[in-house]
């Protein structure tokens, strides 16, 4: 969800408009968001499993949206889920999808016979907007946050809360990281290492202010993320644990800051079989002047900390 794509002024209006959306339906605050209740508010009259499609709607579809997961038919005011991608993900898809209806300009320049608008900038434009209204939909605001920010920074936060707001890992410590007052920042890639003995990066997120203190996150993986053997050091040593076994393994290592001084920082890794997942956080586990609970803070079942200390 690359949301530096959109202006300030755009997320913004989104964010008030998906938090208006929750007041409207009367479910601001309610977790894990009744995304119906929303759909209904907004003037959504039904929400179908895209499994469901009419016969003749299906043969009619061009060949490049045969694969769509989700899609909103605005003149019928439905929109259709794939709820096969799981629930969590299914969560998503459709709180995306409301958003498309939620966002005042979207239904105007959205036409699913214009390839370009389909397929083009428009489009991408368009989706990463929705993302940013179903983050907000989903993580209801700043409540995620937080209710995260209770517990020490690190990746057991939004893991423990994931199954309460109904959203995957992935996208909880997405969220968790990017909306973090403090310096955090999270690594997202594939979990087959390359030549150079790295995973391919596929995304990369920081708050503000880790990007104000240390720059983009992706500057520390222009070659991917390392996965050395265990006996190595380094961070590689950090993410070859997770790989190897899928629990969240965590070590420490210092990073430079813009300023040209070494800040020190724990790393957090973390492979669910699909993807790699890796989040940098001050060492000093402090936000905001308080100190924070380390303890009370439940893993998904199967996920364990394993430590991985290293120079």
């Amino acid at each position: 969800m690359a949301t530096r794509e959109i202006n300030e002024l755009a997320r913004r209006q989104i964010r008030a408009g998906a938090q208006q959306a929750l007041r409207a339906a009367g479910v601001a605050g309610v977790i894990p968001t009744p995304l119906d209740a929303v759909a209904r508010s907004a003037g959504v009259t039904e929400i179908v499993d895209i499994a469901h499609l009419p016969t003749g709607l299906v043969a009619k579809r061009p060949s490049l949206l045969r694969r769509v997961v989700g899609a909103i038919f605005y003149r019928e005011r439905v929109v259709f889920v794939d709820r096969s991608q799981g629930v969590p993900r299914g969560r998503f898809i459709e709180a995306h999808e409301v958003s498309h209806k939620i966002i005042p300009w979207h239904e105007a320049i959205f036409r699913l016979d214009d390839k370009e608008r389909i397929f083009g900038p428009t489009k991408r434009t368009l989706d990463i907007e929705a993302d940013i209204g179903a983050a907000e939909l989903l993580f209801q605001g700043d409540l995620f946050v937080r209710q995260a920010l209770d517990y020490r920074v690190s990746m057991a936060a939004p893991f423990s809360l994931a199954p309460d707001f109904g959203v995957s890992l992935t996208a909880a410590i997405r969220h968790y990281a990017v909306d973090h007052p403090d310096p955090v920042a999270v690594a997202i890639g594939g979990r087959y290492r390359r030549a150079n003995g790295a995973v391919p990066l596929w995304d990369a997120h920081e708050s503000p202010s880790f990007r104000a203190r240390i720059g983009p996150a992706r500057q520390f993986f222009a070659s991917g993320i390392p996965a050395r053997d265990l006996g190595d050091e380094g961070a590689g040593a950090v993410v070859e644990q997770a790989l190897r076994f899928g629990d969240v393994a965590t070590g420490e290592l210092s990073l430079t800051d813009l300023r040209g001084e070494d800040e020190p920082f724990t790393l957090e890794a973390f492979c669910n079989q699909h993807i790699v997942m890796v989040m940098l956080s001050p060492r000093a586990g402090r936000v905001q002047g308080r100190r924070i609970r380390v303890a009370s803070v439940e893993l998904p079942a199967g996920i364990s900390i394993v430590r991985s200390d290293f120079g």
